[in-house]
């Protein structure tokens, strides 16, 4: 189990290491072609202010694509600023805010999610944690990602978050099939999943749980087949 724990690390640093080293390389050119749309967004508005009606209409169409473009290009901008930020995680605790951590998983997740889920956020407002907050946004791409996949169509997934007796709970539920009973007992497993071959690795939930219990945090676990799944992450606030 050592050997193996020791192999699982190794290639999650490796797999770190890969996303830091392609953010780092998008980051460049996506911030040119940012640059350059805006300048053709705004010359083309430029143009249409001084155009023919028929020709003006145009080039509001066209003004349109682009305003769509560019904020498909900011969302990616954004996306490898996350990443390269995840990427960097390790470093020593500090305090730090899980719902900004939640808004950076759910900007990362995006893509998946949309298709899958309305998104609620029921947020409290709760204290700082002490956590590494690259990591902890490891944690809620994890369980994101885990409860856009467990929903069959559209769904809901809400995120939440409340302070009590000293310790910040964070919890995501979805609206999907549910985890059966003799399978609840396995979740934390490495290698073990629940997901159809090719999709998951079952390493996922292994990582929150060693991630929130070296924060000083407990994971826990709700689920009713046919009804949805809560994953619940407590961490003790800042002293």
């Amino acid at each position: 189990m050592a050997v193996q724990t020791i192999e699982t690390q190794g290639r999650l640093a490796s797999l770190g290491m890969l996303a830091a080293g392609i953010a780092h390389e998008m980051s460049n050119p996506l911030g040119f072609v940012k640059s350059n749309i805006e300048y053709v967004r705004q010359r083309v508005a430029d143009l249409g202010r001084h155009a023919d009606p028929g020709v003006g209409e145009g080039l509001q169409e066209v003004g349109g694509v682009l305003d769509e473009t560019l904020d498909g290009v900011r969302r990616l901008v954004a996306i490898t600023a996350e990443l390269r930020l995840v990427s960097r995680s390790g470093g020593d605790p500090r305090p730090c805010d899980v719902e900004q951590a939640l808004e950076r998983a759910l900007l990362l997740v995006h893509n998946l999610v949309k298709y899958r889920a309305r998104v609620v956020r029921e947020f409290g407002h709760p204290p700082e944690v002490l956590a590494d907050e690259g990591r902890l946004t490891q944690v809620f791409v994890n369980l994101l990602a885990n409860a856009a996949q467990a929903i069959e169509g559209q769904g809901v997934i809400t995120v939440a978050t409340r302070y009590a007796d000293g310790r910040v709970e964070t919890s995501v539920t979805d609206t999907g099939c549910g985890i059966p009973p003799d399978r609840m007992g396995r979740l934390f497993q490495p290698f073990f999943t629940t997901k159809p071959p090719g999709v998951g690795t079952g390493l996922g939930l292994w990582m929150v749980r060693r991630t929130v219990e070296s924060f000083g945090g407990v994971v826990e676990v709700e689920s009713e087949v046919g009804r949805g799944t809560t994953f619940r992450v407590v961490l003790p606030t800042v002293d």
